[in-house]
């Protein structure tokens, strides 16, 4: 049974490589890898608010090829290997029938299945928390045994190596310890000499970790107030892949708000609440860690996102919560059966994922979903490219994800890092802004590439010292990509 779950999990996964190109997050990911390892420490430190696991990872990884399927590849192994695992803790929280369910549920999850395919860490943080998880049920349920309590430290430790969100599920493994275990001592203390354990061995990146946050790349990859209707559609993406009736997707917001979605997903928390509720033959209220282990990481980032005033609780997000949330909606489900019918939960696991499925083929078909079209516009380009044409990137990122495409010989290029900042004040950043007509050496064309997050003001100040010696020729948008040519002025 492992091994069709498996080859369920990555038949599903496969056709979506070649669904959209590579995009500036995916970009990154490769630039990286192409670094100097320290020179990619450094890089990280000042441009990016991840740790370095997953990086120093898909470096290994990266050796094997740069095609979209090898690239993306890696996340699909991860995303697999998180199917199996939460099989195996669903074992252990609900028997072989909830293993089996939730890996499938797991395994047909739209959310799922596209944080798989993205050359992202998020598959690999998915993977660790569940495996970590496991850990901690079988230390929960043994509390003097320092091999247990051990291995919940290592996959802590590397979760959190790999992102900084999976702090968030050790909150909600505390959370249980407080709920369910106040009584054991041996639990506690176990639980806390294996977060300190964790904590020790995360020390040496503290450093670094000080520095993202100094220089705000926290507050500036979630720049803006977190919509009213986010949690709402932090269900909607995990339980079905939202979509429906104007729900967001995967890369793209609500079109509209609407009592039905409320109505919508009303079913999925009626099932969590049934899986939370304590079964015969639970060992411990199982039902409770999953849900801690699933809402304390929600209700952290919503509520930090209130209190702060910065969007952290972004729905796709929280991808590495969906084996939680599909443990709680298989042991709902598998209550509901009668007896006279053992195979009616089975039924609702199968229709469940093709619910998924469905979504998520409408998703990818909806032309939101090529957010960030960067195959689109560098085959633009390059098809009406001429030799001597000159290129400008703003931001400076865009540079990596349009070049992944793009496969023509460059001489000439520039690159803008100024920061973005949505308050820029426009002369003051036209006096600092480089003399970019005489970094382009006198070429006849120049290619202007924008994309997110762009400063209009600062947008207005470039194209404006461009416009002293070029005029433009078009414009084209490809899904938050512009792409304007210019150029030279005759004299």
């Amino acid at each position: 049974m492992p091994a069709i779950l498996g080859a369920f999990a990555v038949a599903i996964r496969i056709p979506l490589v070649n669904a959209r190109g590579i995009w500036i997050d995916e970009a990154f990911t490769l630039y990286i890898a192409r670094l100097p390892w320290r020179e990619a420490v450094d890089q990280l430190r000042q441009t990016d608010p991840h740790p370095p696991l997953f990086y120093l990872l898909f470096r290994l990884w990266n050796r094997l090829g740069t095609d979209l399927t090898t690239v993306r590849g890696f996340s699909i192994f991860w995303g697999t290997l998180t199917v199996l695992a939460t099989a195996l803790l669903g074992i252990r929280v609900g028997g072989r029938t909830v293993g089996l369910s939730a890996g499938f549920l797991v395994a047909g999850s739209a959310l799922a299945i596209q944080t798989s395919v993205e050359a992202r860490m998020y598959s690999l943080l998915s993977f660790l928390v569940v495996a970590a998880a496991i850990f901690f049920i079988e230390a929960v349920r043994h509390p003097s045994s320092t091999l247990r309590w051990g291995g919940y430290a290592l996959f802590i430790a590397l979760a959190a190596y790999v992102d900084y969100f999976a702090w968030l599920v050790v909150a909600g493994h505390a959370a249980y310890v407080v709920l369910a275990e106040r009584g054991s001592q041996a639990v506690r203390l176990g639980f806390l000499l294996a977060v300190l354990a964790a904590v020790a061995a995360f020390v040496p990146w503290l450093p670094v970790t000080a520095e993202q946050l100094a220089t705000g790349h926290f507050a500036t990859t979630w720049k803006g107030a977190m919509p009213v209707h986010a949690p709402l559609n932090m269900v909607a993406l995990t339980g079905f892949g939202g979509y429906l009736i104007g729900l967001g997707g995967y890369l793209f917001p609500p079109s509209r708000n609407s009592v039905w979605q409320v109505i919508l997903i009303s079913p999925f928390l009626a099932l969590m609440w049934l899986g939370t509720l304590r079964r015969k033959g639970d060992r411990q209220p199982e039902g409770v860690l999953l849900v801690c282990t699933w809402i304390v990481p929600v209700l952290v980032l919503v509520g930090a996102s209130i209190a702060s005033g910065t969007h952290y609780a972004i729905p796709r997000y929280t991808g590495f919560l969906v084996p939680f949330f599909s443990l709680l909606v298989a042991r709902g489900l598998l209550r509901l059966r009668p007896r006279r019918f053992q195979h009616t939960g089975m039924i609702g696991v199968g229709l469940l994922v093709l619910l998924n499925l469905g979504i998520l083929g409408a998703s990818v078909a909806d032309p939101r979903y090529q957010i960030f079209d960067w195959r689109g516009a560098a085959s633009h380009v390059e098809s009406r490219w001429q030799d001597g044409d000159a290129l400008v990137f703003y931001p400076a990122g865009g540079r990596m994800a349009f070049g992944y495409h793009f496969r023509r010989p460059v001489t000439n290029a520039v690159m803008l890092f100024t920061p973005w900042n949505p308050d820029i004040d426009r002369e003051r950043w036209a006096s600092t802004l480089p003399p970019v007509p005489a970094l382009l050496r006198s070429a006849p064309r120049v290619w202007v590439i924008l994309t997110m997050p762009v400063a209009r003001p600062a947008v207005e100040a470039l194209l404006a010292g461009l416009g002293r010696e070029y005029r433009p020729v078009e414009e084209r948008s490809f899904q938050q990509v512009w792409v304007i040519l210019f150029s030279k002025r005759r004299e």
